[in-house]
């Protein structure tokens, strides 16, 4: 297996915020730290909000559909409280939280199973905290808020006992012993907990099941140690002193060697000096790197670079407080450094990457803010995209990007947090790239939207595809994890690009009648904290003598967004997550009005065969 790890060395003083309005489109004029910033990217309308200066670094950020209406929501945590707004800048609610701080990004998950979302985040002062959960239109859920240790982190979402819904989980600095609990999403605390550590909690646990026994672990980290509990609360391991500090970074959980449990990525400082370590579940080591620079903020991140289903795995680190380097690394399984690496980053950072395909070669980009206003984007060989660095107008601190389609029009949206002076949210637009959820490993900061840190789901298996007839049948291996939401399905001919064709639960699919040719099928796997895998793929040539296709869409006629469908047979849409939006039986002529714009799929069942096409509506 060929594993790489990113890694990024970034330092120098933070510089001010540069001069001009966020979001406007401004010339490579912009001077920050000795290098030229290239034009900030579009913002969406109704972007940037502007906030109140803190004082603090902010990391309160995230998009997620609250209200399950297709459509991402903006949440933004404040000096104040939690601002939710619809991706057009419309403000929906508001959470006050007085005198405690929302720095820490929400989480977003169906805690009880009723089918609606509900968010999960923290507030602090310098001396204590607070947990709130609320519901989609942010009213308080029973049992909620609690009072908790001071400077709690992200809390992590998992279903630790197997019931259907989720317990929350939250490490907290506590000063001075530090502290991790759990609790059922009612608010009862989980049997088996909390604990206390060595000293200071510093930094989001994660959760994922590191010995491949069937048992979810908890993973943590104190300033100084590595804790690993089981669900129930026994303790697998306690690692003391195994660095001389650590903050803010969260372990990073992943299979480096592919034996089918997972390894830990963490960073920390020992006396001045930045390392990455690569640890066992038991506690040895797989290796270490010592890296330069005073001290670590940045998550690990993996993903595989080169998408060949080996599994490659890049972290990202960011060294700060003077540091005298500014570079990123890239290493691959055994901890060598990949050609092209490292690359500098001009400035420090304390923010996290993600890696996408942020220009539609086809490949992944890696996208790092620094605290100068500047986003830089990387090619997988080091080189930088055009344009890069982007200018931000904003120092990024501990916010971090977050990558989706928030609109559904097919291409992907960025949202970034600056802080803390000024403060402001914005949500950019690459508008005409062609968003691939299927090429963005790691679209947030913690992973996904329960920031479990754990890197998942894997790429699907055992795909097969065989002719019925005139359909193409197609199976493939259940994946592992218990947080699958589903399959979406993917074809192609060899003149044209990867179509979503449609979403399911099972681990089957029929593809009804599609033209005779050669086509490329492909299944994603998707967890419910919205992150989808690599692609599993396969190939067949249809013989036109099994079946006859029906002509190409005789019954279907899109104008503006009015979907008509003539003929006989039951007509279905689907939005672009896969998601049935309207299903009618028609007998003659059926004039569907969708009320939203985005991509759609169109099925038509009829007497004659099956017609698929994908639309954008406008």
């Amino acid at each position: 297996m060929f594993l790489k790890l990113l890694l990024g060395m970034i330092a120098g003083m933070t510089a001010d915020a540069a001069s001009g309005t966020p979001g406007r489109v401004m010339a490579a004029d912009t001077q920050d730290e000795g290098y030229s910033l290239e034009a900030s990217l579009p913002s969406m309308p109704g972007w940037p909000k502007i906030f109140p200066a803190t004082g603090y670094a902010m990391a309160g950020n995230l998009l997620a559909d609250i209200n399950g209406d297709g459509f991402k929501e903006v949440l933004v945590g404040t000096g104040s409280g939690l601002y939710v707004y619809d991706y057009q800048g419309n403000q929906l609610w508001y959470y006050p939280t007085g005198s405690y701080r929302v720095m820490q990004r929400p989480s977003v998950g169906d805690l009880d199973g009723d089918g609606d979302m509900e968010i999960v985040f923290v507030g602090t002062t310098d001396f204590a905290g607070y947990i709130y959960a609320v519901d989609h239109l942010g009213n308080n859920l029973p049992g909620w808020p609690k009072s908790v240790g001071d400077n709690p982190f992200s809390p992590v979402l998992w279903d630790l006992d197997g019931d259907g819904d989720l317990e929350i989980i939250l490490g907290q600095r506590a000063y001075s012993s530090g502290r991790v609990d759990v609790w059922h999403h009612t608010g009862a605390a989980y049997s088996g907990w909390p604990k206390t550590l060595d000293y200071m909690c510093v930094a989001t646990p994660s959760v994922g099941d590191v010995d491949g026994d069937g048992v979810y672990e908890i993973v943590a980290v104190s300033y100084y140690s590595l804790y690993i509990w089981a669900s129930n609360g026994t303790q697998e391991l306690a690692l003391l002193n195994a660095w001389g500090g650590q903050s803010y970074a969260q372990p990073t959980l992943f299979d480096i060697d592919g034996n089918g449990d997972l390894e830990i990525g963490i960073t920390f400082y020992t006396g001045g000096a930045d390392s990455l370590v690569v640890f066992h579940h038991t506690g040895a080591r797989v290796w270490g790197r010592a890296l330069g620079g005073p001290q670590a903020y940045t998550t690990p991140v993996a993903s595989d670079v080169l998408e060949d289903g080996t599994g490659d795995v890049e972290v990202l680190d960011a060294m700060n407080h003077n540091a005298s380097s500014n570079w990123l690394h890239m290493f691959n399984n055994a901890g060598a450094e990949m050609p092209g690496w490292p690359v500098s980053v001009n400035s420090i950072t304390e923010s996290t990457p993600i890696a996408f395909d942020f220009d539609a070669d086809r490949e992944l980009e890696f996208l790092m803010p620094n605290n100068a206003t500047g986003l830089f984007v990387f090619n997988r060989d080091g080189t930088a995209v055009s344009g890069s660095p982007f200018d931000t107008q904003g120092p990024a601190t501990l916010g971090a990007i977050h990558v989706a389609d928030v609109d559904r029009d097919g291409d992907p949206e960025l949202s970034l947090l600056c802080s803390p002076n000024p403060m402001y949210a914005n949500l950019w637009t690459l508008s005409g790239i062609k968003f691939r959820r299927y090429l963005a490993p790691y679209p947030m900061r913690f992973h996904d939207l329960w920031a479990t840190g754990w890197i998942h789901p894997r790429r699907p298996t055992g795909i097969n595809a065989v002719q019925n007839g005139a359909n193409v049948d197609l199976a493939w291996n259940p994946n592992p994890e218990p947080d699958i939401a589903g399959y979406f399905i993917y074809r192609r001919t060899a003149s044209s690009d990867w179509d979503t064709i449609g979403f399911t639960t099972t681990t089957s699919f029929t593809d009804v009648a599609p033209p005779p040719t050669t086509y490329w099928y492909g299944v994603t796997a998707y967890i419910k904290g919205d992150v989808e895998s690599y692609m599993d793929t396969i190939n067949i040539a249809l013989d036109a003598q099994e079946g006859k296709a029906p002509a190409e869409n005789p019954g279907i006629i899109v104008k503006g967004r009015n979907i008509t469908f003539a003929g006989k047979g039951i007509a279905e849409v689907y939005d672009a997550t896969g998601r049935l939006a309207a299903s009618v039986h028609v007998d003659g002529e059926r004039v569907l009005r969708m009320r939203d714009q985005g991509v759609y799929i169109l099925r038509f069942r009829t007497t004659e065969g099956v017609l698929n096409r994908r639309v954008v509506l406008r």
